[in-house]
């Protein structure tokens, strides 16, 4: 992975990794009788680890920390809600 388009390759296919993580567990996420204290706790154990493995040999570029940035928002809307500093 010496090349920016394979990093981002590799980021693209770890996304989406995160994508099919999440919708295997949504049901989990969210349902009302899971504790919102656990809520995070299960996505630091599932979903995070898909995503960042092997992420010792990424090296990040800005748009690669925006890219991951909104991935973390956007699933943390979808486990939460729309907050009232959303816009709403």
């Amino acid at each position: 992975m010496n090349t920016d388009s394979c990093v981002e390759g590799e980021i693209k296919e770890r996304i989406s990794a995160g994508n099919r993580a999440y919708r295997v567990h949504k049901e989990l996420f969210t349902s009302k009788l899971t504790s919102q204290n656990i809520k995070p706790q299960i996505y630091n154990m599932v979903i995070l680890p898909t995503v960042a493995h092997t992420s010792e040999t990424w090296v990040l570029m800005e748009n690669i920390k925006n890219k991951l940035m909104i991935f973390e928002r956007k699933i943390m809307r979808k486990i939460y809600g729309a907050t009232r500093t959303d816009g709403g």
